[in-house]
């Protein structure tokens, strides 16, 4: 019985290195995209949103995922109607998921659920536009 709690621990601890680090608070969030220049995720939800809860239990837990995510994004969860962020950011349907700029400046924005496949799909088409985004800017310099 003591191996069986040993090996839960174990195994929780290495789940949790592998898992994704969600920042609460959107400033927060955005001075760390501005600090590491990468793409500022900001998943809206709310408090009964079944299809929000169906998201972070499903496609936000996926290791291809959070790999993805870790890599070339910050990511921020809000609870919708709890708290601040941009006004500019509206959440009239949850799960809305934003992708910016670390400047602020919207890449792609969509809302509901999306499996692992289309999510990542979402995110292929986001990295692009971010790609020519700061190709563009580079170019103006």
């Amino acid at each position: 019985m003591k191996r069986i709690l040993i090996l839960h621990v174990i195994l929780g601890a290495l789940l949790s290195l592998n898992a994704l680090d969600w920042l609460d608070d959107y400033d927060l969030a955005h001075a760390k995209a501005l600090k590491e220049n990468k793409i500022f995720y900001v998943f809206i939800v709310s408090e009964d949103c079944r299809w929000c809860r169906k998201m972070e239990a499903t496609t936000m837990l996926d290791d291809t995922i959070q790999e993805r995510l870790k890599k070339s994004f910050i990511a921020v969860e809000l609870t919708r109607d709890i708290d601040i962020y941009p006004e500019s950011l509206q959440a009239k349907m949850v799960p809305k998921h934003y992708f910016l700029t670390p400047n602020e400046k919207k890449i792609y924005a969509v809302p509901g659920y999306w499996n692992v496949e289309d999510f990542s799909s979402i995110l292929d088409d986001v990295e692009r536009k971010f790609k020519k985004i700061k190709e563009s800017e580079l170019n103006k310099m």
